[in-house]
């Protein structure tokens, strides 16, 4: 994360707005194309999510795993 400052503004050219498009570059474009671009952005992050989420579930199962087998191994050797 990092900290940013706002401030309130208007914007005098409505037609056109600027865009960061990843790693502090910026692009100045249509409103269309940046609310497309958003959309785009948007949809990679919600995929890139499930698969992380996925990712994490499989984990979670193998750990599950390995401590029911140590839990069997610990009661075996009582």
């Amino acid at each position: 994360m990092t900290s940013s400052l706002y401030i309130p503004g208007k914007c005098c050219d409505v037609k056109r707005v600027t865009v960061e498009i990843g790693a502090n570059f910026f692009v100045e474009t249509t409103i269309d194309k940046a609310d497309k671009f958003c959309d785009r952005k948007l949809e990679s992050i919600k995929k890139n999510l499930d698969k992380i989420d996925d990712l994490i579930k499989k984990k979670n199962e193998q750990m599950n795993a390995v401590n029911q087998q140590l839990i069997e191994k610990q009661l075996k050797a009582k």
